[in-house]
């Protein structure tokens, strides 16, 4: 990624960290139209950034609808990691709107896609949210 599209991308994490979530997907959008055809595999991360920020920000349809528009991306890429954390980050919207067996589902189908992609580390990141949602059936 050109030094000028990462700046921008710095930025908006930082201002997604301090908690101005439309000010960082107001750049993270930015950095996203300054990518060329050569720095695309960028844009599927970003986009889950964006995502990131609605759920936080409660706005549910928002980040799903991004985080599909990740996946697509990420799948005619041929990146199944891309694929398994956008799916994750559905889980996370689906459980936090509520859906407890949707949101498994999701990350049951992001499991399966982070072992084919051998991504460890996200592996153990769905591992943690299917045990949070099994904690969360049984509180119920």
């Amino acid at each position: 990624m050109r030094r000028e599209v990462a700046d921008i991308a710095a930025a908006a994490q930082k201002a997604d960290g301090e908690g101005n979530r439309r000010e960082a997907r107001s750049s993270y959008e930015r950095a996203i139209r300054m990518l060329t055809r050569d720095e695309s595999e960028f844009a599927p991360a970003l986009i889950r950034r964006i995502a990131r920020s609605y759920t936080d920000d409660k706005m549910f349809d928002a980040a799903i609808d991004c985080l599909a528009a990740a996946q697509h991306l990420s799948r005619a890429r041929g990146d199944t990691s891309g694929v398994a954390h956008a799916m994750n980050q559905m889980g996370d919207a689906t459980l936090q709107r509520g859906d407890l067996e949707g949101a498994e589902a999701m990350y049951n189908k992001a499991q399966v896609l982070a072992v084919a992609a051998a991504d460890a580390q996200l592996e153990a990141m769905v591992r943690q949210n299917l045990a949070v949602v099994a904690g969360m059936r049984s509180d119920h």
